[in-house]
């Protein structure tokens, strides 16, 4: 199975999501889930990501 996230958008994910309420972070969870599930590859930027999560963590 190939991988959600690049080891880049990993590491960005991991300094990011701290910072945002439980709420929103299972709000990112969910999206990235339906993400995978619908058959997207990679995130390899920030770009690649879902619009609402950019939306979230104000990228």
């Amino acid at each position: 199975m190939e991988p959600m996230l690049s080891h880049f958008m990993q590491q960005l994910l991991s300094q990011e999501l701290p910072m945002l309420d439980s709420a929103d972070r299972a709000r990112v969870t969910e999206l990235l889930r339906e993400h995978a599930a619908a058959g997207g590859g990679t995130i390899e930027t920030q770009e690649d990501l879902p619009g609402e999560i950019r939306q979230i963590m104000d990228l």
